[in-house]
């Protein structure tokens, strides 16, 4: 008996262990990608993607470098983020070459891997939301759900097979006069 037990925790353990992982699953993210419209050709010096406390954005802090979580340009034609969740309101402030620090619009976030343009302007930032993949956060819910319940039924099926198994085995006793 005490052998059953053990090996239903051992398979217990096997199958439900994938789905103890902290900080899995998919994060959302935005893709910049950089347009000028100035007389001068500019590089980026520093770039902050502003997450805002409200929707007029009164009160900002910049998107807090975190295990993967971060915002960076890796050209002056390109810059990316990954972030645990962002504020429905942000704003993007980039400093250039020119001495000039750029502000944008305030802008949101409609798509889970969202796609950005930004255009460059002589004094400003324009940022639109330029398309974008929904979120795959309900498709791996989906999939952990179907995973957790075939472990159930997994489990649900072990055990009617132990309970049947001990019922023949007594029975065989008891016919045998074990």
């Amino acid at each position: 008996m005490r052998t059953r037990k053990t090996v239903l925790i051992v398979i217990l353990t096997v199958l439900l262990a994938p789905l103890l992982q902290a900080d899995m699953g998919p994060k959302p993210s935005a893709e910049f990608e950089i347009v000028y419209e100035t007389a001068a050709a500019l590089e980026i010096v520093s770039a902050e993607l502003m997450q805002c406390n409200d929707p007029q954005c009164a009160e900002s802090f910049a998107l807090e470098e975190l295990g993967p979580q971060g915002f960076s340009c890796s050209s002056n034609t390109a810059c990316t983020s990954l972030a645990y969740g962002y504020s429905e309101t942000m704003q993007l402030v980039m400093a250039f070459s020119d001495g000039v620090t750029r502000q944008s619009n305030l802008f949101g976030k409609d798509h889970f891997d969202a796609r950005y343009r930004v255009t460059v302007l002589e004094d400003a930032l324009q940022v639109e939301e330029v398309g974008g993949t929904a979120n795959p956060a309900a498709r791996f819910l989906t999939l952990v759900a179907v995973g957790m319940c075939l472990v159930v039924v997994l489990i649900v099926l072990l055990v009617v097979w132990l309970v049947r198994h001990s019922r023949r085995k007594r029975e065989d006793q008891e016919v045998f006069g074990e």
